[in-house]
Order: C-alpha cells, then structure tokens, then sequence
C-alpha cells in the first residue's frame, strides 16, 4: 500500500506538522526542567544557610532540654565539639565573616 503523488504529500505534511507539534512541546518541556532545577538550586542553598545559621541554636535548646531533665528522662545531652565548647564558624549569624589571619607569634 505505497502511496503515490499527491497522497504521499499530504501525509508528509501532516507528519512534519506533528514533528513540529513534538519539537515544540519538547522546547517547553526542557525550559520548564531547566526553571525547575534552578528552583531546586536555590531551595537547596536556602536550606544549607538555614541550616548552617540555626544549628547551634538547636544544639543549644537540646542541651538545656537535657541539663532540665536532669537525668529523669533518657536524654542523652549533645557532645561539644572542641576543647572549647561548641565549634561554630564566625559567618554564622550576625557574626562577621574574617579571614584566616596569619599567626605572627609562632
């Protein structure tokens, strides 16, 4: 059943009008992805900043929660990090960003 002339044209036009259809949905399908990964992007340092600024603070209610309880509850209170208590970054916070400065004594 090969289609000859004017027939076979008209089918050629309609599957070229059905690639276009596709190529076009396509186009909005990959520019919709790319939004949509650029959204995940910054949801993802949104939460890293949360994180980063608020985890202290979580520490810090989770230890009174345990030093309150006093033993009559089975809490076990959150180890500190480093010989000086708790080792957070100088950027978290309302606390500035310094650079490493050199160490001039040694």
């Amino acid at each position: 059943a090969k289609l000859k002339g004017h027939a076979m044209s008209k089918d050629m036009l309609a599957v070229m009008a059905q690639a276009d259809a596709l190529a076009t949905k396509m186009d909005l399908m990959d520019d919709s992805l790319a939004e949509s990964e650029r959204m995940v992007a910054g949801l993802d340092e949104i939460s890293l900043r949360i994180a980063r600024r608020f985890d202290s603070a979580i520490l810090g209610s989770r230890r009174r929660m345990a030093h309150a309880a006093g033993g009559s509850k089975p809490i076990i209170p959150p180890k500190r990090d480093g010989p000086s208590g708790d080792n957070v970054p100088l950027s978290v916070g309302n606390r500035p960003n310094l650079p490493p400065f050199p160490d001039l004594l040694r």
